[in-house]
């Protein structure tokens, strides 16, 4: 009795080691990505039985563009993980090569019943013929039941001829469809194989045991960028903006109903922060300290002035900045968990999503919200005749935007694209909703207030434009109207504005630009005036009208 017990120990150790050398096959699947600007952490989720001792396992079809040292791997049940190796395998495609021949043989065999039902056709029409033949060599060709017996014929001559056609159509339309899938075939043969990763492992048990375990890496081969969609339905409503994620991946993995998480991190792979090193001059260098030169054109770029000037400070902190946000319903934000550090923004999606490998985009919405909005009329006429209408949104911060393009709608028309930029210094967001034809803006040369005098050896000239403006919209309006004059960087070059005729409600002199900022009553109209003097000597060309 005992020596039986111990043979069948010796047996199940056998059996034992047997198991454990035996190298398994296993797949995996996708179960969360987080997926930065550009590349993505994923981790799959992989079952295995595994007998006692060291298992040796390869979790097959994997991307082939992974970062190995990414690689983190967890097993439960006591588990040990004594190696890995990532590797790249071949994998054949006769899945893909069975589905395409399984439909050629479907189409080959409604081929034979159509071209048997043919044949038989073919004979009985002969047959047919040759009856209606007869009948009319017959002597009594003239009796009522020869007459009939033909027409019954020739009616059935026809009959078969509009079925034999329709199967002549059918057989037509098979012979392509067969003969397209057979050269499918033959492009998946000649490509043969295509590239899959693959992971081996070697895993230690102490017992026999199911396994669940995880596989999480970065790979590169994924990203998502930001966009918006804003409509506005009309001026006295807030602007709704809806922020939207492109979400693509061409790991060739299809992720199948995936949690994912979208961040605005980078992925820093052992960047670190710069350090400086001794700044050595030496002639012929020259060092030019561009700071403080003002003409930069940038400075110009604000649309209104008096929204700066009349900003009120809120002593309760951010309570006013938040009366401008209006609470939406419930939209697909409910579902979206936005979460923010120093470092990055991250919107944690609890719906799963479905994103091919094959690098197609997939659209995710983020967030939908509304707020108030300031809206006024804007022209330059100097640079374009075309009355804009603008929307400003104060305190943008609240809106928490990503920087990306934003397609523009008002009153249920398609504006255009406009372009979202996250890190702007502005207070406000301005958006251009579009030209507004009632609003209308002339800018003419008064000749009478502009001359040109010769001062000794330089030359003086004088410009007045008058700008009218008329609001022919049955509603009043906030208008936003810029002109512009030169600025000079010589000394021998003077540039005056005349202010006695031109009195602008602001005036940035950096860059040479005033603007007018009022309200107009409907069907009212007014004018301005620009003047300006320009000094030089004689001699020199200058880039005036």
């Amino acid at each position: 009795m005992k020596k039986v017990l111990f043979l069948t120990v010796l047996a199940l150790a056998a059996l034992d080691a047997g198991a454990a050398g035996d190298t398994i096959k296993v797949k995996s699947r996708v179960m969360e990505a987080t997926i930065f600007f550009s590349g993505a952490e994923v981790v799959h989720e992989i079952d295995a039985q595994l007998a006692k001792g060291v298992n040796n396992v390869i979790i097959q079809g994997l991307s082939p563009d992974i970062d190995v040292n990414s690689i983190r791997i967890r097993a439960n049940n006591g588990v040990l993980i004594s190696s890995f190796e990532f590797m790249v395998e071949s994998v054949a495609t006769d899945g893909e090569i069975k589905v395409l021949q399984d439909t050629l043989e479907r189409y080959q065999t409604d081929l034979g019943k159509i071209r048997s039902i043919l044949r038989i056709n073919d004979n009985l029409l002969k047959t047919l013929q040759n009856a209606v033949d007869k009948g009319a060599d017959s002597k009594d060709n003239r009796s009522e039941d020869i007459i009939s017996l033909i027409e019954y014929y020739d009616k059935k001559m026809k009959d078969t001829e509009e079925y034999t056609f329709r199967l002549r159509q059918d057989e037509k339309e098979l012979t392509r469809k067969a003969a397209e899938t057979g050269s499918r075939i033959q492009a998946v043969k000649n490509r043969v194989v295509r590239d899959k990763g693959a992971l081996k492992l070697a895993l230690s048990s102490s017992a026999t045991t199911r396994c669940t375990f995880s596989l999480m890496y970065y790979t590169p081969s994924a990203s998502w960028s930001p966009y918006h969609d804003i409509s506005v339905s009309s001026i006295d409503n807030p602007v709704k903006i809806i922020s939207k994620a492109k979400v693509m991946q061409t790991t060739g993995v299809d992720w199948e109903q995936v949690k994912l998480k979208l961040s605005t991190s980078v992925p820093s792979f052992g960047k670190t922060a710069p350090l400086f090193t001794a700044w050595i001059l030496r002639q012929p260098q020259t060092i030019v300290n561009r700071m403080n030169d003002r003409s930069d054109p940038m400075m110009q770029n604000t649309l209104s002035y008096k929204r700066l000037q009349i900003k009120e400070i809120d002593t309760n902190g951010e309570q006013a900045e938040q009366e401008n946000l209006i609470l939406p319903a419930e939209t697909m934000e409910d579902h979206v968990a936005v979460s923010e550090n120093h470092l990055n923004v991250t919107y944690d999606i609890d719906l799963p999503y479905s994103v091919p490998g094959n690098g197609n985009i997939q659209n995710i919405e983020l967030q939908s919200q509304e707020i108030a909005a300031e809206y006024k009329h804007y022209c330059a006429p100097k640079l374009s005749p075309n009355t804009f209408l603008i929307a400003e949104i104060n305190n943008r911060e609240n809106l928490n935007l990503l920087s990306g393009n934003a397609n523009i709608t008002y009153e249920d028309t398609y504006i255009g694209e406009t372009y979202i930029d996250a890190a702007s210094t502005k207070d406000a967001l301005s958006l251009t909703l579009g030209i507004d034809s009632r609003v209308a803006v002339k800018r003419e040369k008064v000749n009478e207030m502009s001359s040109t005098k010769l001062l000794g050896n330089d030359i003086k000239q004088e410009y007045t434009y008058k700008i009218t403006v008329r609001n022919n919209r049955n509603t009043p309006i906030n208008m936003v109207l810029k002109d512009q004059y030169p600025k000079s960087v010589e000394k021998q070059i003077e540039v005056t504005l005349l202010k006695n005729t031109t009195t602008p409600t602001f005036h940035n002199e950096d860059v040479g630009v005033i603007s007018w900022e009022e309200k107009f009553r409907q069907g009212e109209s007014r004018t301005y005036n620009i003047s300006y003097s320009v000094k030089y000597p004689k001699g020199v060309v200058l880039n005036l009208p």
